[in-house]
């Protein structure tokens, strides 16, 4: 038995998923572009961190903006939201999301457009 989810509480419900999982790989990111780095001078200022270029790092790669985009483009991990891998055109393309939702007390196992019970 399928339901189709065309409520607003679906897309709520992916678009708060999504959000937490974009944050979280941006946590991912931003500690490994910078580990090797002395980030002291930007005194906890993210502006000072991805604009100012005060940042010291021992490849001599101090450009912050290109650290952590290089750096995410080669991030691969796993999160609640599904399995994550970055294309060249910066892509997820490591699979597909995987989402259960529970409707009125039921499990729901659900994609982008179609939710089915789940076993």
């Amino acid at each position: 038995m399928a339901h189709v989810c065309g409520t607003y509480l679906w897309h709520f419900s992916l678009l708060i998923t999504g959000a937490s999982a974009a944050g979280y790989l941006l946590m991912l990111g931003l500690q490994e572009a910078f580990r090797d780095c002395d980030i002291s001078a930007c005194v906890g200022d993210p502006k000072a961190l991805m604009w100012k270029n005060t940042i010291n790092c021992t490849d001599n790669q101090n450009n912050p903006l290109r650290r952590l985009r290089d750096t995410l483009s080669r991030l691969s991990t796993e999160t609640f939201f599904g399995p994550i891998l970055f294309s060249s055109f910066r892509q997820n393309f490591a699979g597909e999301i995987s989402l259960l939702q529970v409707v009125e007390g039921t499990f729901m196992q659900c994609d982008v457009s179609i939710c089915r019970f789940a076993p």
